[in-house]
């Protein structure tokens, strides 16, 4: 009741162990599911340089107003140490055609970033953050049924496997594709939004 021990979970996980505080079941993951990610020789899985800039992004779907775990505040702590001065004098940002455009690549940064990047799970399939937003490509096809092959369609986010993954939390085609029960309501309007009106030409833009 103190939590200042713990049961193992059997190898197979634990689901619904308990609720979140909006109701949602927490699943204990297999052993086969955890090592999906703990296995890599990461230092740290859940966080980056980049989610603890000091530059906030005020459009970030469930961001707090302040955070206490800041790089000049874990720096000022002893926390961090050895940081490149430019990580204080220039916070990470990431770089963005429009504030929409930038709170949308980092919840991807966030929530894809761990498999979908060089060096991760996902490395031989080549889908990583610096592909071009929005490339007409099928050049990596999916086994999704979608109404498109692209992952990305510019101004249509329903024609667009991103967007699919996103909105479902069938099995088999959900991303991300563990310890999730629920679609992100706020991250998948934020994410069509960014499809139907940034990805398209300006002269065809209906927000401007």
């Amino acid at each position: 009741a103190d939590e200042s021990d713990a049961r193992l979970a059997p190898e197979v996980g634990t689901p619904a162990v308990a609720k979140s505080a909006d109701g949602a079941p927490y699943d204990v993951p297999s052993r086969a599911d955890c090592a999906l990610c703990h296995s890599h020789g990461d230092g740290v899985l859940g966080f980056s340089a980049l989610q603890l800039s000091d530059d906030r992004d005020p459009l970030a779907p469930h961001a707090s107003a302040s955070n206490p775990a800041t790089l000049m505040e874990l720096t000022r702590r002893g926390i961090v140490r050895d940081l490149p001065a430019r990580g204080l004098e220039r916070p990470p940002r990431i770089d963005a055609a429009t504030p929409r455009e930038r709170a949308a690549l980092g919840y991807l940064h966030t929530n894809c970033g761990s498999c979908h990047r060089a060096d991760g799970l996902l490395a031989p399939l080549g889908l990583v953050l610096e592909a071009r937003p929005g490339e007409d490509s099928s050049e990596y096809e999916s086994g999704l049924r979608s109404n498109s092959s692209r992952h990305i369609h510019p101004g249509a986010p329903d024609e667009s496997l991103l967007w699919a993954r996103m909105s479902t939390r069938a099995p088999s085609a959900q991303m991300p594709p563990l310890a999730t029960h629920r679609v992100d309501a706020a991250a998948l309007e934020l994410v069509g939004a960014w499809i139907r009106e940034d990805l398209v030409p300006t002269d065809t833009r209906t927000d401007l």
